[in-house]
């Protein structure tokens, strides 16, 4: 079973390591989905075309050295705080038990990350929708990683915030939920890591937060 090695806040997506990864697979599935967040905001605004936003970051995933494997079961559900996550995560039999492991680990360190609560904790207002990706990243190989990229749009009604950003009281969210399995490699990303890196450096407001 692989634990929770590394768990890292990365522009809009909590993405997660587990133990074996290298420093240098890390970074490159971090610019690569830091590169993909930036295309597909050049294309459509998450708030308004969450699902049109979400296929044209798989799309750069696959096209910037992700290969798709599987496409996660779309699925919309009803809770009533953000640890229900955990719950609504495991409805899908793409999950292998290293992944499952990884999807409780990153949650909890979400639960106990002061900056992922200030990431979260603007959100929490009654109509509000907004997205982010949950990623865990399992070892395949020295130079390849098992990458899940799980797509959530959170909608928010009839809310009253509790003192932590995970306690949502008296209020409901509806969580939409899609993605898909890539294989990462870097020898599939060396072509790309140079206009990668160069195009993430104009836009260097996005940061990369370790809890």
């Amino acid at each position: 079973m692989a634990m929770l090695e590394q768990g890292v806040l990365s522009g809009t997506s909590l993405v997660s390591f587990g133990k074996g990864v290298s420093p240098e697979l890390r970074q490159d599935v971090l610019d690569c989905l830091l590169y993909a967040q930036l295309k597909a905001d050049q294309h459509h605004a998450s708030r308004r075309s969450w699902r049109p936003w979400l296929s044209e970051y798989q799309m750069s995933i696959n096209a910037t050295g992700g290969r798709l494997k599987e496409r996660l079961p779309e699925d919309r559900v009803e809770v009533r705080g953000m640890r229900d996550l955990s719950r609504v995560l495991m409805r899908s039999g793409v999950y292998s038990p290293e992944l499952r492991e990884l999807f409780e680990a990153s949650l909890e360190a979400l639960m106990t990350s002061e900056h992922a609560q200030t990431f979260f904790n603007s959100w929490f207002k009654s109509g509000r929708s907004e997205s982010f990706q949950w990623a865990p990243c399992t070892r395949h190989s020295d130079d390849e990683i098992n990458l899940m990229v799980c797509g959530l749009q959170l909608t928010t009604s009839a809310l009253r915030p509790g003192f932590f950003f995970w306690q949502v009281l008296s209020g409901l969210m509806v969580v939409d939920i899609a993605g898909g399995a890539f294989l990462f490699s870097r020898k599939a990303f060396d072509p790309f890591r140079d206009a990668v890196g160069e195009a993430l450096s104009h836009h260097a407001s996005e940061r990369i937060i370790e809890l």
